[in-house]
């Protein structure tokens, strides 16, 4: 059949591939021996997937494809990876000192619980099962102290201090012929291991090799790391916790400094982060859908706003009173699209697995605490800007009762029809309001 005759609906869908786990630009992929494994492990996997195709020519010639993405992905990871084993060279961080590989036990506040941590690879990275990246802010504040050390960790959900419990390189309860643990001398005189030493070591006396290890100073006047995390709120337990964060920074410069620690561990001094400014979470998963609605991929929010215009769904409602007045936002000042602008009532995006109607009254009570509203869908559109591309599910509803907008936004407020107009082609409000504004 000619493709003039078949329906824009009946066409073949492309699948997107969802991008691997977040590795800021510039930093080496340091991965453990067990992370390597778990990438072969994948690959392999996929081949035997993609051997295993069946179907009609078309859903073969999809899923083929869809697999090969994956497997190009993967390799690159696979690599670019450089992979690190054991405890550090001395010259790199004292004896007991934490690094890449690190299992660290920690006591979380005063008189808190103890939580249990490795520091690992981007693509090992879970937090569920303790697993936390080498580049998280808790990670960062951790390297170059050992056990007994005491610091303050600032997380968007507020200053932390944490005491270092217990420093190993080797699973717990695994036995350990030849790796030392940290219940023996700061200064043994045990060989180097295989951790590599950086270039810009004060100790080093030899060549630096390409790759240096990931060891922060724990001296106290310390900038805390371009990677801080930012994060706005949980959605589920799988979702990286303030700990596990990446940055939305996309580039970084320099080497990583090696820790200069050489002191006992009591006199460690504590490294205090500065604040992080609330921000979205730019892991948050979105669906990815096509013009009629349907999910047909998914992606993390940093790369749907980072001007690939992938279409993603996101819902608007319009919240009016009964003498006609409307009620808006104000767009905080930290998101990273139209910040300080007044904004439609409600405005979120779909979450990965969420249909519209429940992301709406999802969105409706997190940012204005409504729970009790009768939505009228309007119609639904694209928006495409520079940054990003939408599928817009827009809402209406007349609504008398108490407004309590989340700590999230700038306050909001109701706006008579005449200000509105007053003020439209201003910058005042946000290009989105402005074209759905003539359709309410």
């Amino acid at each position: 059949m000619s493709r003039g005759f078949v329906k824009d609906g009946d066409q073949e869908e492309v699948p997107v591939v969802p991008p691997r786990a977040f590795l800021p630009k510039g930093i080496t992929n340091y991965v453990t021996p067990e992370g390597m494994e778990k990438l072969l492990k994948e690959k392999s996997s996929l081949l035997k997937e993609r051997e295993a195709v069946t179907g009609n020519e078309t859903d073969r010639r999809i899923t083929y494809n869809f697999l090969n993405a994956k497997l190009e992905l993967l390799e690159e990871r696979i690599r670019s990876a450089v992979i690190l084993k054991g405890e550090p060279d001395l010259k790199i961080a004292p004896r007991g000192a934490i690094a890449f590989g690190a299992y660290i036990t920690l006591k979380m506040g005063e008189g808190g619980e103890e939580k249990s941590v490795r520091i690992v690879g981007a693509d090992e990275a879970d937090v569920s099962e303790g697993l936390i990246s080498y580049f998280s802010p808790l990670a960062r504040a951790l390297f170059g102290h050992r056990r007994g050390d005491g610091i303050v960790v600032s997380l968007p959900t507020g200053s932390q201090s944490v005491t270092i419990i217990d420093v190993k390189y080797i699973a717990p309860g695994a036995p350990s012929p030849d790796l030392p643990t940290t219940s023996e001398a700061h200064h043994s005189s045990a060989e180097p291991t295989a951790h590599s030493v950086p270039a810009n070591s004060p100790h080093s006396s030899a060549e630096p090799p390409a790759h240096s290890v990931p060891v922060a100073s724990p001296h106290p006047s310390a900038e805390p790391s371009a990677l801080s995390s930012q994060k706005k709120k949980h959605t589920s337990s799988r979702k990286a916790s303030p700990e596990e964060e990446p940055s939305q920074e996309k580039k970084v410069s320099g080497t990583i400094t090696p820790a200069q620690h050489e002191a006992p561990v009591s006199s460690a001094p504590a490294i205090v982060l500065k604040s992080a400014p609330a921000a979205d979470n730019p892991n948050e998963i979105f669906p990815l859908v096509n013009e009629r609605g349907i999910t047909i991929g998914r992606a993390p929010r940093w790369q749907c706003h980072d001007g690939t215009k992938l279409l993603h769904p996101v819902v608007h409602l319009h919240v009016f009173n009964s003498v006609g007045e409307l009620y808006l936002q104000k767009r905080p000042q930290w998101k990273d699209i139209q910040p300080g602008k007044w904004d439609t009532s409600v405005g979120g995006h779909v979450q990965f697995g969420e249909t519209p109607e429940a992301a709406l009254k999802r969105e409706v009570r997190e940012e204005l605490g409504i729970e009790d509203f009768i939505p009228k869908f309007i119609k639904k559109y694209i928006f495409e800007s520079q940054r990003e591309k939408e599928l817009v599910y827009v809402y209406r509803t007349v609504y008398d009762g108490e407004i309590t907008p989340s700590a999230e936004l700038d306050g909001g407020k109701f706006f008579t029809r005449e200000e509105i107009k007053e003020n439209k082609g201003k910058k005042f409000f946000t290009p989105n309001f402005e074209g759905e504004y003539p359709i309410l």
